[in-house]
């Protein structure tokens, strides 16, 4: 039972990553039109798997539901992917400040950890240091300049993405090709 549960959710998962993959290649090719395309494409891949998340938990057995989160998470996806549908403008434009922001946050963690490492252990701390400096200055360009960021950083989202969903298409072939070579 909680088998065939698995392999339901990776072949879901597969058609995700298919359509995730699409979204990359576009990405990648056209990053200046991209953008408000990739929105308004994962704001549908947000609904339609929450709409398969919730049909999922509906359509699963009464035991497996006691285990199942798939109706809050697919509640939450498509709450998620109808506030990005209808504010994309503001998505858009929020999105390389949010990079930023969470980049240079990130940043002086890092610098914080270098520092605290310096008087724990001596030799170790310098690379720190000096990656936090990167990664600042790295938050604060592109808080400054967010347009200019945008089309760079949507390529890097696009080569990120395409990466991410081929490994997550071969991991689930792999599951699902030694599930099958195993219990028949």
């Amino acid at each position: 039972m909680i088998l065939e549960f698995l392999k339901k959710y990776e072949k879901e998962s597969i058609i995700i990553s298919i359509l995730l993959l699409l979204v990359a290649i576009f990405l990648i090719a056209k990053p200046g039109i991209a953008l408000s395309t990739a929105v308004i494409l994962f704001a549908v891949v947000f609904i339609v798997d929450g709409i398969i998340n919730v049909v999922a938990y509906i359509m699963e057995e009464q035991q497996i539901r006691a285990f199942s989160s798939e109706l809050i998470i697919g509640i939450l996806l498509v709450i998620l992917g109808l506030i990005i549908l209808f504010n994309q403008p503001l998505f858009i434009s929020m999105l390389p400040i949010m990079i930023g922001t969470w980049i240079f946050i990130k940043s002086i963690m890092k610098f914080q950890l270098a520092i605290n490492l310096k008087s724990a252990i001596a030799e170790k701390w310098g690379l720190l240091v000096v990656s936090s400096i990167l990664m600042c200055i790295l938050g604060i360009l592109i808080i400054a300049n967010p347009f200019e960021a945008i089309v760079t950083l949507t390529r890097f989202i696009g080569i990120m993405m395409l990466i991410v969903e081929i490994l997550n298409i071969c991991e689930s072939a792999y599951f699902l090709i030694q599930t099958k070579d195993s219990f028949q």
